[in-house]
């Protein structure tokens, strides 16, 4: 088996970044995409998360804003580095993604996109492995997602316990081109 394929590794020590990003604290980072499913879930999580006391970043949103503890960005070039020096994730289930949050060691807050098999087994995969919390939604609502969030919080910090125990690095692509050579 190899590692991973991810975009890129940041070797860029946390403090670092953290200055050069200029943040105060670690984020959490909301990474939804742009599909109609993750706008309609961006959209009520935006209603409850200024009563949550966290910082939110929010990537793939239709318009860039920063209002109370949100900072929306509709696309930025060096998303890893934030994803680097962010507390937590909450994000669809897409592989990429979620091989990028294993690899960073990040805990997550899963949410299937609706009918997308795919989507559900990458999920469950992290879930039966208690590195992430997984919630189908049946229906996108603000209070309801406002639960999943204070569950999730509740229980990040084990996820992160369970990640920092994988022995998982990004350096699959290296791996498979060492393979192939060989072949």
């Amino acid at each position: 088996t190899i590692n991973p394929i991810i975009r890129q590794h940041i070797a860029t020590p946390e403090q670092t970044l953290m200055k050069k990003l200029q943040l105060k604290r670690k984020p959490i980072l909301i990474m939804l995409g742009g599909s109609r499913f993750g706008i309609a879930v961006a959209k009520e999580l935006i209603k409850i998360l200024p009563s949550i006391k966290e910082d939110f970043i929010i990537f793939g949103y239709k318009e860039n804003f920063k209002k109370d503890n949100i900072t929306c960005y509709k696309f930025k070039e060096n998303f890893l580095e934030y994803l680097k020096v962010s507390k937590a994730v909450i994000t669809l289930a897409g592989h990429s993604t979620l091989s990028e949050i294993v690899v960073h060691k990040k805990p997550a807050l899963i949410f299937p996109i609706q009918n997308h098999l795919e989507q559900y087994i990458n999920g469950y995969v992290l879930q039966k492995n208690n590195l992430a919390l997984v919630k189908n939604l049946k229906e996108i609502n603000s209070e309801i997602l406002k639960k999943h969030i204070q569950e999730f919080l509740k229980k990040e910090n084990k996820f992160e316990n369970n990640l920092k125990k994988l022995n998982i690095k990004g350096n699959g692509a290296k791996q498979a081109a060492e393979i192939i050579m060989k072949k």
